[in-house]
Formats: structure tokens, sequence, C-alpha cells
């Protein structure tokens, strides 16, 4: 199933729909805090981009809503180095 799901993913919307989505259903079963762990290199075996993926997860993590699970993710800071590095 991670296979079938992630291989689908390709731009920044789809990484950020994951992550709320995933908080969604974690909170739905009562979770209070969660950490995702992900496998970003096969996608950019695929073409998609760093930028893309981490911005993705990033936003979605950082983008709690009412009735959802807090997610941990990378701080501002580190997102905005990541871009200034990224051709």
């Amino acid at each position: 199933m991670w296979i079938l799901v992630t291989n689908a993913l390709r731009r920044e919307a789809d990484f950020r729909q994951l992550v709320v989505y995933y908080a969604g259903e974690a909170a739905r079963h009562g979770a209070v805090y969660i950490e995702g762990i992900f496998s970003p290199i096969e996608r950019t075996w695929r073409g998609v981009h760093w930028d893309e993926i981490l911005t993705g997860y990033c936003d979605g993590a950082g983008r709690p809503r009412s009735g959802t699970a807090s997610t941990s993710g990378s701080p501002p800071t580190s997102r905005g180095a990541l871009r200034s590095r990224t051709p």
C-alpha cells in the first residue's frame, strides 16, 4: 500500500495533503501526537524535486487543524535553507 500511495505523489500539494489526511485519520483514532516517517529518495528517482517533497510534508505538518493530531516537522528556517541550496 505504501508504494502505491507514495508513487502517486508528484507535487508539493500531494505531499501536504497526505500529511493532513494522515493527521486527521490518526486523530479519529484518538492520537494527540504523531511523528511521520517517510522515504523521499524513491520519489526523487522518479524525478520529483526534493523541494516539492520536503516543502509539502513540512507545510502539511505545520498546519494543525481543529480535530487533528499535532505533528512534528522541520522548523521553517531549515525549509528556507533547503530552498536556497536547490538549483
